[in-house]
């Protein structure tokens, strides 16, 4: 047999699986993972190939590349599961990870820098569990198959991800709470940024995840974004930074209608930020809910509800929802009460495209219950006062709310045409004296005249 035939053989078994290394098992209380003298109380080796290795309690520091080996596992022995602290270098395992540590002991990794090339990550995995991976700094995490926080387990399974500080995470596919009953935790901020290559992006597959968006951390998939897959109970909080889905955003959605719509529930709630995908989807067999009180979310293709017997609704009481009209059924959605604005100003902005000849044209639709969008201070009435919001924004990028009526920055004279056309003041001895529209439309021009003088 040449050399190179079993080189040959060895690779096409190491692919496989069909290879069984020895494990290895972690023995010192802090030290570099290198160093063969904390493996097996110096009677061990590094982990490489098809070998298994075992840190269940001390911490292992990584700093430098570790050689590609096939499982690593971080177990609770009842002292501790220990903890991985990498500040540099490759960590390659081409496999599965597991973390697994209890109520009381966390198993922790830690990543400030370098990178991690794993096969399948389980961030807890089993019952009795609880386990946390923090990426900070430079950190990259790549992941081929499945990046899971609370795998596998049942109502006492913990996982946690914490991305921050400019670190990213790449999988291939994400899945959190992937079992009934288990608790997933994902936290984006400071820059931070989770994004699928490839695969879907699920936020609660069976069991209850709750998933942050803050400080311009960024949640991207290459495929669909699920709000809740099958079972349990998420909530997708947008509060800055970007939710973006290439293909569908979906709030409440029962796969294969496999269990009933009210055990599953999804919702997403958005006070700032933005967010965009090709379709909008809520209550998608299950029950699904968009409450959003601010930023802007743009969907290219459609706004769909109440799919498969799923139960969904839409509340905008700030921010905009923009949508293409050729495609839109929001109308439908309207007239059912599913979309509704409860004294807010949240505002539609239906983009009509006519394709033949090339002719864009932007609406505002009210909201029917809702405020009419130029009803800026939200009294009811369309008259001098939110007259004076709007001037006093006048030439500014700013939101709905104050004065930037037509969705495309700054405040301008197209934005006071909607407010002029939407007058509507009090009756003569209600709350307040206001101009008609074309006094007010006279002020303006005085003011205008004003302006420009200051300006030479």
């Amino acid at each position: 047999m040449t050399k190179h035939f079993v080189i040959s053989l060895f690779v096409l078994a190491l692919a496989s699986g069909s290879v069984s290394g020895a494990d290895q098992f972690w023995t010192a209380a802090t030290g570099d993972w290198n160093d063969v003298a904390n493996w097996g109380a110096g009677l061990g080796a590094v982990p490489t190939g098809t070998e298994r290795a075992f840190l269940d309690s001390g911490t292992a520091q990584i700093t430098s590349a570790t050689p590609l080996f096939r499982e690593f596992a971080m177990r609770d022995d009842g002292f501790g599961p220990g903890t991985v602290e990498m500040t540099g270098g490759t960590f390659n395992v081409f496999e599965q990870v597991f973390l697994r540590g209890n109520a009381t002991d966390v198993a922790t990794f830690n990543q400030s820098s370098g990178t991690s090339n794993f096969g399948t990550f389980f961030i807890a995995d089993g019952a009795n569990e609880n386990a946390v991976m923090n990426l900070t700094g430079d950190a990259l995490l790549l992941a081929t198959g499945n990046l899971l926080p609370g795998g596998r387990g049942d109502s006492t399974t913990f996982g946690t991800l914490n991305i921050s500080d400019n670190a990213r995470a790449r999988p291939n596919n994400f899945s959190s709470a992937d079992d009934p009953g288990v608790h997933g935790t994902v936290n984006i901020f400071d820059n931070g940024l989770l994004e699928t290559i490839s695969g879907q992006l699920s936020l609660g597959e069976e069991g209850d995840n709750i998933t942050n968006v803050s400080g311009n951390g960024e949640l991207k998939s290459a495929a669909h974004i699920y709000v809740n897959n099958k079972e349990g109970t998420t909530v997708l909080n947008l509060m800055s930074g970007q939710v973006n889905a290439t293909d569908g955003l979906y709030i409440g959605r029962n796969f294969d209608n496999f269990f009933p719509a009210s055990t599953s529930n999804g919702t997403m709630n958005m006070t700032g930020g933005t967010a965009s995908a090709a379709v909008l989807g809520i209550g998608m067999g299950g029950t699904g809910h968009l409450q959003l009180d601010g930023g802007f979310m743009t969907i290219d293709h459609s706004l769909v509800m109440n799919v498969n017997g799923g139960i969904g609704s839409l509340d905008i009481t700030g921010g905009t929802l923009s949508l293409p009209g050729i495609w839109n059924t929001a109308s439908e959605h309207f007239s059912t009460g599913d979309v509704t604005a409860y004294g807010g100003a949240g505002t539609f902005v239906f983009t009509e495209i006519d394709e033949g000849e090339g002719i864009f044209t932007t609406t505002i639709a009210a909201i029917p219950g809702g405020f009419d969008p130029a009803d800026l201070n939200m009294d009811g009435f369309v008259d001098g006062l939110d007259l004076g919001i709007l001037l006093g924004n006048w030439d500014t990028t700013t939101t709905p709310d104050m004065g930037e009526l037509d969705g495309t920055p700054p405040v301008d004279g197209l934005d006071l045409g909607i407010l002029l056309g939407a007058w509507n003041p009090p009756p003569l001895g209600g709350v307040s004296a206001v101009p008609e529209p074309t006094t007010a439309l006279l002020v303006l021009m005085g003011w205008a005249g004003i302006m420009a003088g200051r300006r030479r």
